[in-house]
Parts: C-alpha cells; sequence; structure tokens
C-alpha cells in the first residue's frame, strides 16, 4: 500500500468525492420528489391504490411477520387465498423488499415506504457515477480536480 503523502491525499481527495456524490444525489432526490420530504409520513407520492403502493407495503410487512413467527417468509397463504402463492415468484423485486426492511422496522410504514423511494432514487444517481470513478485515471487532468 502506498503511503506516500500524494497517496493519501488521493485517498482524502476520492472520499471527499463520494461524500459529495451521496450527498448530492440525496438532495437531488428529495428536490425531485417535493414535497413527499414535509410530508412523508401522510401522503404517497401516487395514488393510495396503486398495485405497486400495495405491493411496496404489503410485502416488506409479511417478511418481517413471517420471520417473526419462525414461519417461511417465501410462502404467502393469504394470496390466492385458500391455496397460498409463493412470495419469490410474484412479480416484486425481493431484493428491494429486503433492502427496505430496515426502514420499516424504525419508521412508521407510510414513512418507510416514501424515505425508500428518496434513497433509492440516490443510490441510481450514485450509480450512475461509479462507472465515471471506476475508468477514471489519477493523471487525467479532466478528472474533476482530483
Amino acid at each position: 500500500m502506498d503511503t506516500s503523502p500524494a497517496a493519501s491525499h488521493s485517498r482524502k481527495a476520492l472520499a471527499v468525492e463520494i461524500v459529495a456524490v451521496a450527498l448530492g444525489a440525496v438532495l437531488l432526490s428529495v428536490l425531485a420528489s417535493w414535497p413527499l420530504a414535509i410530508q412523508s409520513g401522510s401522503s404517497f407520492p401516487s395514488s393510495p391504490d396503486m398495485v405497486d403502493l400495495q405491493g411496496g407495503m404489503w410485502l416488506p410487512w409479511h417478511l418481517l411477520t413471517r420471520v417473526a413467527s419462525l414461519e417461511s417468509p417465501w410462502w404467502a397463504p393469504e394470496l390466492l387465498w385458500p391455496v397460498g402463492q409463493r412470495v419469490d415468484t410474484t412479480m416484486w423485486n425481493l431484493g428491494v423488499q429486503v433492502f427496505q426492511l430496515p426502514l420499516y422496522l424504525f419508521f412508521h410504514p407510510v414513512q418507510a415506504y416514501n424515505l425508500s423511494l428518496v434513497l433509492f432514487a440516490a443510490l441510481n444517481g450514485v450509480a450512475g457515477w461509479i462507472p465515471d470513478l471506476l475508468t477514471s485515471r489519477g493523471d487525467d487532468p479532466h478528472r474533476h480536480g482530483i
């Protein structure tokens, strides 16, 4: 590992860039979804009868309650009742729901859903910046000041 002052400065500059991009992405996400930030506990960004909203609210609840009761979270007896349905074959992206679970543990479900939308948008913004980070070289004069 290079411990020279130049390498240390480069690592610090990279850390500052990462934090700046992440904060900028969160800020842009909040602005793009305004006034969701000030109404996060009482409003949805769409009509309450939207299927995506219903699934987005139901699935984290389902996963949490099934795990808490020591039952398989991948089976939903209440779907297609009385037969039931496998959750992993439904239309929802389970990776998204697993990401949302910590939010549902600490926030009201409406707030958790809205916060996850803002965070997903911010993560997409950061993901759009990663190729620039990976393809830029330290000796590139067009490297945005780094």
